[in-house]
């Protein structure tokens, strides 16, 4: 997902998160990746919105420990939300043409045949 903040674009994948990060948050916050996690920024714990910002900050190559990261909670949270409600708006009506047949025709495999779909 990508969404604005602070003048900036930020791009943002929660599959991303390794083993190894996630350790980094369950020390620094004590909360578990991704359930824990998920339900505290729900909650809005600044706990969780500091590893947030941290998560989105080191995805767009910014190095620092996540209690060097600080910044204003709710325009931070507002972004985010939007990039959320835009990525799925995008998941379940997407832009013409994201979706292209390959091939001259449609057609499925039916044992050792294929028949086109008409």
């Amino acid at each position: 997902m990508q969404f604005e903040w602070d003048g900036s674009t930020w791009y943002y994948d929660d599959r991303k998160v390794t083993v190894s990060v996630a350790g980094i948050i369950k020390k620094e916050t004590g909360l578990n990746w991704p359930v824990d996690f998920a339900e505290a920024l729900q909650s809005m714990d600044p706990n969780a919105i500091q590893a947030l910002m941290w998560l989105v900050r080191q995805q767009n190559g910014r190095v620092e420990q996540i209690s060097e990261v600080d910044g204003p909670i709710v325009p931070f949270m507002e972004a985010y939300a939007a990039g959320l409600t835009a990525e799925a708006a995008a998941l379940v009506d997407p832009p013409m043409g994201a979706v292209e047949p390959v091939g001259d025709s449609p057609t499925t495999i039916s044992g050792n045949s294929e028949t086109a779909i008409s």
